[in-house]
């Protein structure tokens, strides 16, 4: 069997040692702590920095259960836009599939 049948071409592995990577640090984020707002943001801010992003957020299904999604941490975003992601309803488009 010819050598190039056997191994993956170098760009399949490099993506695969960074989705790894990206595994590994949001594994040993979650890891540091028992709070979950803590560990939302250790979370965020490992993915952003894996992605090399400056902004993102994390919704949560709001309480009760049918009152859509709310805003649990962020990171990068206005103020303008922290108010306007803080809640989300399964009736909006955003979020409709």
């Amino acid at each position: 069997m010819p050598k190039e049948d056997v191994f993956s071409p170098p760009g399949e592995i490099d993506e695969f040692q960074r989705e790894l990577a990206a595994l590994n640090a949001i594994s040993w984020a979650l890891s540091q702590s028992l709070e979950m707002d803590r560990v939302l943001d250790l979370a965020l801010e490992t993915t952003l920095r894996i992605v090399d992003g400056r902004a993102g957020c994390i919704h949560l299904p709001a309480e009760p259960a049918d009152a859509g999604l709310r805003l649990q941490a962020h990171i990068g975003l206005t103020a303008l836009a922290v108010q306007a992601l803080q809640t989300f309803s399964a009736d909006e488009p955003e979020i409709q599939h």
